[in-house]
């Protein structure tokens, strides 16, 4: 099992050019093997990120 951290997270969707070639690989085989986890305190850290304005959301709810 390959536990992200919450920075994991955020790169993978926003930054992908900012993990290593080790860490795309581990995502890719951990996707493959359905064998992806995160902390729930992922979830709350990325939430205060919002809230403090260190990441934003440009896409309306409408969109999704």
């Amino acid at each position: 099992m390959i536990i992200c951290d919450t920075h994991v997270l955020i790169f993978w969707q926003d930054a992908p050019d900012r993990l290593s070639e080790n860490a795309k690989e581990a995502l890719s085989l951990g996707l493959d093997k359905n064998s992806l986890a995160c902390s729930d305190i992922s979830f709350w850290e990325i939430a205060m990120l919002f809230k403090a304005g260190r990441l934003r959301n440009d896409i309306s709810a409408e969109r999704l």
